[in-house]
């Protein structure tokens, strides 16, 4: 069972990019963050996209929106850094979870809420602390488009994995809904989706591997 739930993991997170949902979930963050408030607002944008697609080095990606604003490119980095690994540490289809409540035989659901409260206080302090010392920024913030439809495949496995719905049936459908979505918008054809679930797929082949063996 915990070979499948990666397998799938890796599937939906290699659907869901390949049909736009990633780049979309990252635009959408950028048009709402105010640049006086961008360090703490990349963090806390970084906490959401992680937890949503489950990775954090696909947010570390985000880390370019500090040249546009002329802020400190460390200091931004340790905001994305940070961030990333609060939602990595949560998302129903990271590999680190899944491990963990798989391993321990815990429901995935309670597993996120017991870590949410354990991460909450520390990120609240570290809003406090970029919100004081992480500068105003200046010029523009750029932003790629977004398109909102992109962006549901992701929601739907995070609510429905938090409704207590099996892991492994929340991310087939979430496969599903990658798909119908791309190819309704038009961001990928049916070929693609299928190479990007492998690929995903491929990733998760040595944890796997680690699973089996352990």
């Amino acid at each position: 069972m915990i070979v499948l739930i990666y397998l799938m993991a890796g599937g939906f997170q290699g659907a869901a990019a390949a049909m736009g949902g990633k780049d979309s979930v990252v635009n959408l963050c950028l048009h709402f963050i105010p640049v006086k408030l961008l360090v703490p607002g990349v963090f806390l944008m970084c906490c959401f996209i992680s937890t949503s697609i489950g990775t954090s080095m696909g947010t570390i990606a985000a880390i370019n929106v500090a040249q546009g604003a002329h802020l400190n490119v460390a200091v931004v980095g340790a905001a994305v850094i940070g961030g990333s690994y609060f939602g990595d540490n949560l998302s129903m289809i990271s590999d680190t979870t899944i491990s963990a409540a798989e391993g321990c035989g815990s429901e995935m659901k309670d597993k996120f809420k017991m870590n949410f409260f354990i991460a909450l206080p520390a990120a609240i302090v570290a809003i406090i602390l970029y919100s004081i010392f992480g500068g105003v920024g200046s010029g523009a913030i750029e932003a790629g488009s977004y398109n909102i439809i992109e962006v549901l495949p992701y929601f739907i496995v995070l609510i429905a994995a938090l409704m207590g719905v099996n892991v492994a049936v929340v991310l087939f459908v979430g496969i599903l809904a990658s798909g119908i979505i791309g190819l309704c918008v038009g961001s990928c054809g049916f070929f693609e989706w299928i190479q990007a679930i492998g690929s995903g797929m491929s990733d998760m082949f040595s944890i796997s591997i680690v699973a089996i063996l352990v």
